[in-house]
């Protein structure tokens, strides 16, 4: 099958400091700029031909590492149609009330097949300081009721879309927070935040991978080796083929 995958990173540039995604160059800019960059690598013999399926990525640097063009051959595969990717990961917090009112996000997400929305777990890592159990409940409540928002907003624009998500970034918790540290740093405050939701994903009708669990399967102690995750908590190729595989495994019914 022929495939056109397009890759496009929502750049936010920030004062003082240059925020930058892969493949743009790093810029100073006042904080309330906000531009869309395309990417656009084509891989398909007949570029102007236009896909079967459009699979649309939403995530943090989750969507770092290509499983959504590994992601996009399966389906080919699998599916006996072509598939074009679309890649709106964000370098940092991916900011969904924002995105989901640019225009380009909406006109995609309104043509899509399949929407992947990831979760963003800096709700409650950036905003509570470690030992605030308190905070931690009282963020996650509110980001659930915003991540409800977000997708009610997707199956407004596309009644028909299948929508995917996953619960992830424990592998990111350092040793002692696996054996039990106070959240936000430890497991606990982060696993239940994803459970929240994953279960507000799966009452609109979506499916959730726990890649958690997916690694922790790998390895029990979550030590995950550079095999799967690099050193900055990103997909390695290998990696990215497990992200990619248990995606599709989900199947496509909506």
């Amino acid at each position: 099958m022929n495939r056109t995958v397009t890759v496009m990173a929502i750049v936010v540039v920030c004062a003082m400091t240059a925020c930058s995604t892969e493949g743009s160059d790093s810029t100073e800019a006042p904080s309330d700029v906000t531009t869309t960059a395309p990417i656009t690598t084509t891989l398909a013999t007949q570029p102007d031909e236009p896909a079967d399926w459009q699979v649309m990525i939403l995530a943090d640097s989750f969507g770092i590492g290509d499983w959504e063009e590994m992601w996009a051959g399966l389906i080919e595969q699998d599916q006996g149609v072509t598939a074009e990717a679309l890649n709106y990961w964000r370098n940092g917090v991916a900011d969904y009330a924002t995105m989901l009112q640019q225009d380009i996000v909406r006109e995609d997400i309104a043509r899509s097949e399949v929407v992947f929305i990831m979760p963003e777990a800096d709700a409650i890592r950036l905003g509570c300081e470690p030992g605030d159990t308190q905070c931690v409940e009282d963020a996650t409540d509110t980001y659930a009721a915003a991540w409800d928002g977000f997708l009610s907003d997707i199956q407004s624009l596309n009644p028909d879309v299948i929508l995917r998500s996953a619960k992830a970034w424990e592998w990111l918790v350092p040793p002692e927070g696996i054996e039990g540290l106070t959240p936000p740093n430890g497991a606990a405050g982060l696993l239940g935040f994803m459970d929240t939701m994953a279960a507000i994903t799966e009452a609109h009708g979506g499916a959730v991978v726990d890649f958690n669990a997916t690694f922790r399967a790998l390895d029990p102690d979550l030590r995950i080796p550079d095999e799967w995750i690099d050193g900055s908590g990103h997909f390695t190729p290998a990696g990215a083929v497990v992200v990619a595989n248990a995606l599709n495994d989900l199947g496509y019914d909506t």
